[in-house]
């Protein structure tokens, strides 16, 4: 992942714009009365700086910006399962994305293929510990209700992700 070749500073620095990045795009959502949740393009970019950063920076941007954003926004009980489900999204996210990466160097199409399964894979994770969390706090009717919305969010998540990882060569940027 790039982050391996960044100077500390500049690493940290990205890191936090990326947190921030996480925090606005949370920022930009549809409250779900029902759920009493709401959709956001959060998880897009907690995707895309998994794929550009890798899984540390991209866990960390991740529990602490969606945390910050369901703090600010009035979803505080959500917090603590934020930062649990969105840090181990990006960490996940990341990890897998090395690996492909790592597996098809120089195979770009079955890279963006097997990264678009694995933008999949994190955002059922995301709609799977939501549901668990919302089974934990409210119980099985809100549960079974919150699946089909952050379904919803995830598909935007995957679809945000790569449209604007995929295309880019982001090794000649960061260079």
């Amino acid at each position: 992942m790039l982050y391996r070749r960044m100077s500390k500073t500049r690493l940290l620095a990205t890191t936090a714009v990326s947190t921030a990045l996480v925090a606005l795009f949370t920022f930009i959502s549809v409250p779900m009365p029902l759920i009493n949740g709401y959709i956001n393009l959060g998880d897009g970019v907690i995707l895309l700086v998994a794929y550009v950063l890798g899984g540390v920076p991209a866990m960390l941007s991740a529990a602490v910006g969606s945390a910050l954003a369901d703090i600010v926004l009035g979803y505080a009980v959500w917090a603590p399962c934020t930062a649990v489900i969105k840090g181990l999204e990006g960490l996940i996210a990341g990890l897998l994305l090395y690996l492909i990466q790592k597996l098809f160097f120089n195979k770009r199409a079955l890279r963006n293929a097997f990264s678009v399964g694995v933008f999949c894979i994190c955002a059922a994770f995301m709609a799977v510990g939501y549901a668990l969390a919302t089974l934990a706090l409210f119980g099985a009717e809100m549960a079974v209700a919150s699946i089909i919305p952050n379904l919803i969010q995830g598909a935007c998540a995957v679809v945000l992700a790569a449209a604007l990882a995929l295309p880019v060569a982001w090794d000649k940027i960061f260079k």
